[in-house]
């Protein structure tokens, strides 16, 4: 049984009418059992198809319609298909935040503290023709946001490391959707990690909440005209969820409260209206552990009112691109390039059409890096680039069935026998899905999985 903090106690007090919720709510924290979640990436599953695979281990996530509770305790992380990105495990609770407010398809969207990528991802599956700028203020984690971004194929995204204060100042007015999935006392996980109760004090509640402010500022500033800005937490306090959104609100009279989903709103609870608020939390969403599924989550919906002026610039274009580059290209897939090449020193990117130009802001990852020059004369195409080909489209494929023993065997770097009617490089697929390089050769497959990715 776990240990909760006597404060937080005193602070769970004020979140339930009744004295028998209250301790419910206490003793579910103490002894309830914790939910998996997974969630399909629609770039390159649906969730049917893990259905299929899955079976009865999986049950609809309320939260997400392409999402699912895990009911079991099998090791999924494992599995070719996570390997080949074609899902995501995330906390069943936390789908909630971007369902609440789903991005329309062709979309410019901040996702401004997006590590480790779980809120990218669920973006990107409702969003692939739009723009996703995915922002982390910590280097280590922005390089754990960039591998899952990769390892998920996601094409139209440019990762950045900075303080949302450049944001604001490089992306004003800029953005459709803003989702801030704010740093936080991390009360809803104290089921899942020690740590969370250990670190957890008043003080700390607030300093989390006043921080959770100047970000929430700083992110308004990137909002477009009628855009969206979407606040989210993993903790239960007043004091950093209705109380941040009530303070927000009376400093800008330009945004307003509204409503999640119609989605959410069905298995969701309501804010709380607490004594000197001054606008409508219930408004607000609400996920409690004793009340259904998940760990726990908050998130609120604003949308900007009247007019605000864009002052972004766009990264220009180049009008030419080599021969060379498009017929490298074409050797690997049938689909038409999905964005511009930008030819660098060290190699070639595909960026997003319209990416702008950042300022100030550290540029993790832009698109999809492509090509990689080794010399004179000597290029290499990219390990990113061959997990964001597209089923369907990939050119030269050695395609198994994911019970194939011979996928087990390229992930730890192995060289395979290949029965297949082309030479050169190409692509080793379970099922259809990119999985990496190889090059073949005399009926043999040499691996160019890279070292770092190969597991034994």
């Amino acid at each position: 049984m776990i240990d909760l903090p006597r404060d937080f106690e005193r602070y769970a007090g004020q979140l339930f009418d009744t004295e028998s919720e209250t301790k419910d709510f206490l003793r579910c924290l103490r002894e309830g059992e914790t939910h998996r979640g997974m969630r399909a990436n629609l770039l390159k599953a649906t969730p049917e198809y893990l259905q299929s695979i899955y079976g009865e281990a999986l049950t609809p996530n309320p939260f997400c319609d392409f999402g699912f509770v895990l009911n079991d305790d099998r090791k999924v992380n494992t599995d070719i298909l996570h390997f080949a990105g074609a899902f995501y495990m995330q906390e069943p609770s936390a789908q909630c935040v971007v369902s609440a407010c789903p991005p329309r398809n062709g979309s410019r969207v901040l996702d401004a503290c997006a590590a480790p990528g779980g809120k990218t991802g669920q973006i990107a599956s409702l969003n692939p023709e739009g723009l996703i700028i995915a922002n982390e203020y910590d280097k280590s984690r922005s390089q754990v946001l960039a591998e899952n971004v990769e390892r998920m194929g996601i094409r139209n995204a440019m990762i950045t490391c900075g303080d949302t204060a450049l944001l604001a100042g490089s992306f004003e007015g800029f953005f459709d959707y803003v989702y801030v999935d704010c740093p936080c006392s991390g009360e809803g996980m104290f089921r899942k990690e020690e740590a969370a109760i250990s670190n957890w004090s008043v003080d700390n509640v607030a300093m989390c909440a006043a921080r959770g402010g100047r970000i929430l500022d700083n992110c308004a500033a990137t909002v477009a005209s009628e855009g969206r800005l979407i606040f989210s937490t993993c903790t239960f306090n007043i004091l950093e969820n209705e109380g941040v959104i009530d303070d927000f609100l009376t400093r800008h009279d330009d945004f307003e409260l509204i409503d999640v989903s119609a989605e959410i709103r069905g298995v969701a609870s309501s804010g709380i209206n607490f004594e000197g608020a001054k606008h409508d939390m219930s408004l607000c969403a609400r996920v409690f552990p004793h009340r259904g599924i998940g760990e726990g989550h908050f998130v609120a919906v604003m949308q900007r009112r009247g007019e605000c002026e864009c002052r972004v610039r766009y990264m220009p274009v180049s009008s030419h691109t080599s021969k060379e580059i498009v017929g490298e290209y074409d050797l690997w897939t049938d689909e038409a390039p999905y964005g511009w090449f930008s030819v660098g020193n060290s190699g070639v990117d595909i960026f997003p059409f319209d990416t702008p130009v950042k300022d100030r802001l550290w540029v993790v990852r832009c698109g999809v890096p492509f090509l990689i020059f080794n010399g004179k004369n000597n290029t290499k195409v990219h390990f990113s680039f061959v997990r964001a080909l597209k089923r369907g489209y990939i050119r030269h494929a050695l395609d198994l069935p994911l019970s194939s023993p011979l996928l087990k065997e390229y992930i730890r770097g192995e060289e395979l026998d290949a029965d297949v009617d082309f030479s050169g490089f190409g692509v080793i697929c379970a099922d259809g899905l990119a999985v990496g390089p190889i090059k073949v050769s005399g009926g043999r497959a040499k691996n160019h999985l890279p070292k770092g990715l190969r597991i034994r």
